[in-house]
């Protein structure tokens, strides 16, 4: 249940602009269509070609990146000629934020960063803190493991500070790769803190994180620290919570396993280790990454 792919990190992100959906990107893309201007005489608005931005980034979220890129152009050209209104700043940063995250699925890190590095220098020059806070983490994402600390914080000290509610839809997620970024330096302690912290959010308008999925990476935090018991009474209520919606999940089976065989409920664990299986085995993105461990689940499983 952790974000492993780029492409699934450029889908967490606060909906300010009410047409996301992650789960139907096609859907998605149509919505931002029918926003668009229609009139081709018509002059596009400061809001009109930030809409075009996030047509660009669900484009690449599709791996469209040859219309990606064209609609980028489009914003570009289209920004050249924009009147100069309170909107224009922000047009920019999100055509700019866009245009690096482009360059950065295209493999050219480099150019990314640099996008990401002016994107965060005219935020913070015009306390544009929301799109501060993205380029940030953008940046962050950037670094390798070690460096990316230094982003993150930045990030996250906008985002507690923030007075605006669209700067704190941030918090939830930028708690989240703190916590990670701590588990992964096996400081799981702070980890299990910002899991919380992201859990304990209230929910407002706009926000887009993944209670389950914070839920889980909290388990994930309690096993890291050797309290399986808790850890397990966390992984099977996101079962059971699952299950009443007609949803599995096999990072949450494999959790549930990984808990059991712990306990030395080797029996119970495997049917859990099968059924991990046969659910990340489906997932591309896990099949090509995590062979080995795919082989451990059915080596596991199959000690009957």
């Amino acid at each position: 249940m952790r974000t492993q792919t780029v492409q699934d990190l450029y889908k967490q992100f606060p909906d300010i602009d009410g047409f996301w959906s992650s789960e139907d990107l096609t859907v998605t893309e149509s919505t931002i269509r029918h926003q668009l201007p229609q009139d081709p005489d018509v002059t596009w608005a400061a809001q009109d070609i930030q809409s075009l931005t996030q047509l660009a980034r669900v484009q690449n979220l599709q791996e469209k990146s040859i219309e990606a890129k064209a609609t980028l152009d489009k914003a570009r050209t289209l920004f050249l000629t924009c009147p100069e209104t309170p909107d224009r700043i922000k047009t920019e940063i999100r055509l700019i934020l866009e245009e690096g995250r482009h360059l950065w699925l295209a493999r050219n890190p480099a150019k990314a960063q640099n996008s990401f590095n002016q994107a965060w220098t005219l935020a913070t020059e015009h306390k544009e803190n929301f799109f501060a806070i993205d380029a940030a983490i953008m940046l962050s994402l950037c670094q390798p493991k070690k460096s990316q600390n230094e982003w993150l914080q930045k990030a996250l000290v906008l985002a507690e500070k923030a007075s605006d509610e669209q700067s704190k839809l941030w918090l939830s997620q930028v708690y989240v790769l703190n916590g990670w970024h701590c588990f992964d330096f096996r400081r799981f302690d702070e980890a299990l803190d910002n899991f919380k912290k992201a859990l304990a959010r209230p929910r407002i308008n706009g926000e887009t994180s993944d209670l389950y999925m914070i839920r889980w990476c909290l388990g994930r935090a309690l096993r890291g620290l050797n309290r399986i018991a808790e850890a397990l009474e966390v992984q099977t209520q996101i079962k059971t919570d699952l299950s009443i919606m007609g949803r599995v999940n096999g990072y949450v089976f494999l959790e549930i396993a990984e808990c059991l065989q712990l306990l030395q409920r080797t029996e119970d664990a495997k049917s859990f280790f099968e059924l991990a299986y046969k659910d990340l085995s489906m997932n591309p993105w896990f099949s090509d990454n995590n062979p080995t461990e795919l082989r451990r689940m059915q080596f596991l499983f199959k000690l009957r």
